[in-house]
């Protein structure tokens, strides 16, 4: 085992009749030093998730029911490109992540605090999911430096105060979702100015949000769907829509 470079034991199904892992992670796969790929996801794996050494590139183990904080030393990892921690009972704050990640996901869990600004650091990462936490606190203007970044979900959290007008910098965004949170000020054209790539919008249940775009103004990029539901639209209904 000690040469071992890459383990799948994803059930991939929902389906009872499947066989799953179950118990605990087993502590002796976290000293695996030469592992690259680790899939576990869609188990019934329970308890808190191990310390990882060596130089793992993909970590998967959504859809199990570990608790617990997220270890430290997966921000640590300096090659992890890869990390996907959804849909499980993790709680405590997000840690400090280095490395080249490209996706990070930590939807659908019980994490809280905020955001961290270190996020900004995370030049590669393309995709970033947090909705269906408990996230709490302003989005950091650090994400405005995320210009590989296509996809950002936040919904489903207690996040407050303004949006960045940074996030109009991210020309490679193509889904933004900050709907379900107590967010608050204006969204103006500033914060769509560079966003050609943009396909889907949803700022939907945030009472205090306030839709800001004069009519005549005339978008960079073309909405699949624009949902702003609960939002305050000023200057009238926008004639691009």
């Amino acid at each position: 085992m000690a040469n071992l470079r890459g383990l799948h034991l994803s059930s991939g199904h929902d389906d009872a009749s499947y066989a799953y892992l179950e118990g605990s992670i087993p502590v002796s796969l976290g000293k695996l030093r030469l592992l690259q790929v680790l899939d576990l996801s869609n188990n019934r794996l329970t308890g808190p998730i191990p310390t990882f050494l060596g130089k793992l590139i993909k970590l998967d183990l959504s859809h199990n029911y570990l608790y617990g904080s997220i270890p430290e030393s997966l921000g640590r990892l300096r090659l992890l490109q890869v990390l996907d921690l959804s849909h499980n009972e993790l709680v405590g704050p997000i840690p400090t992540f280095l490395g080249k990640l490209t996706r990070l996901d930590l939807s659908s869990n019980l994490l809280n605090g905020s955001i961290p600004e270190s996020f900004g650091r995370l030049a590669a990462l393309r995709y970033l999911f947090l909705e269906n936490n408990r996230l709490t606190g302003p989005i950091p203007t650090s994400i405005g430096r995320l210009v590989s970044l296509q996809s950002f979900f936040m919904s489903s959290n207690f996040l407050s105060g303004t949006i960045p007008v940074l996030v109009g910098q991210l020309t490679n965004l193509r889904y933004l979702d900050v709907s379900n949170n107590s967010l608050e000020g204006v969204f103006s054209e500033a914060h769509f100015a560079n966003l050609s790539m943009l396909k889907y919008l949803n700022a939907a249940s945030n009472s205090k949000l306030t839709f800001n775009i004069s009519c005549e103004w005339l978008p960079p990029f073309q909405l699949i769907k624009n949902d702003l539901s609960s939002c305050k639209i000023a200057n009238g209904f926008p004639q691009w829509l």
